[in-house]
């Protein structure tokens, strides 16, 4: 499935849904009703610089492309066909997360060294952090990060406890306190836990793929949804966490 949409002005925001065995899905919105959770592509017409600046936090979640840069009109676009998107998807994808990952070996430094400041004083906020580099560098459609996490006693006289939690979303990280299943999937793995990155699995057929990580001596799981890994994005992550290991 893909979601694209076509961003016109401030009050006409074209979304469509295209899927492999249906009609397409076409909505007109408002820019202010817009929902960015499962977007894959946004294009946008010349805007208005205030409404350009309302996008900025977006540019972290999936590609913005001007229209002039591409041969997408309004006419052609409420026309797209899956293979088209297909197609469309693919080649902007892959020049998004080139530009992400050469950005981020441009910033190497300063990323780890507020990543490794957030491990340290704000547990929640580095891996929030941690998501969306993750995304980005591998441009992924879904991504869940499940870490070891401790669950404060209000009692003095009862230890605090080993708990599971985890990050995910599509586009965006949203945090809960994991469960039984949570517990399952770090217990099945743990034997994986003794390299700062490996990638454990990838089954290309269903986009899936799973890597372990370990950071600090702190066990980190991934599992995501994704069209391709390549050495690069893995030697770049492994060097990521090295790197805020070091602290």
């Amino acid at each position: 499935m893909f979601e694209f949409g076509l961003l016109l002005s401030e009050q006409h925001l074209l979304i469509i849904t295209l899927e492999a065995d249906s009609d397409p899905q076409i909505k007109k919105i408002s820019f202010e009703d817009f929902e960015s959770d499962k977007l894959d592509i946004l294009f946008i017409a010349d805007l208005e610089e205030s409404l350009l600046g309302q996008l900025e936090p977006y540019m972290y979640q999936f590609p913005i492309m001007p229209m002039s840069k591409t041969d997408i009109t309004e006419d052609n676009f409420k026309q797209l066909t899956f293979s088209q998107a297909e197609n469309l998807h693919t080649q902007i994808m892959e020049s998004w997360i080139l530009n992400n990952n050469i950005s981020l070996i441009e910033e190497l430094y300063p990323v780890v060294e507020n990543l490794q400041q957030l491990w340290h004083k704000e547990r929640i906020t580095f891996f929030e952090e941690f998501w969306f580099l993750i995304k980005r560098n591998l441009g992924v459609k879904e991504l869940t990060i499940i870490f070891n996490d401790i669950e404060k006693s209000e009692n003095p006289n009862i230890k605090d406890k080993l708990i599971q939690s985890k990050l995910h979303g599509f586009n965006s990280p949203h945090f809960e306190k994991g469960a039984e299943l949570e517990e399952k999937l770090m217990d099945h793995y743990k034997a994986n836990f003794n390299s700062h990155l490996e990638l454990l699995e990838f089954k290309q057929d269903k986009n899936e793929l799973v890597l372990t990580a370990q950071l600090n001596n702190s066990p980190i799981l991934m599992m995501a949804k994704a069209k391709n890994v390549n050495q690069l994005q893995l030697t770049l992550l492994k060097t990521l966490i090295e790197g805020i290991s070091k602290s």
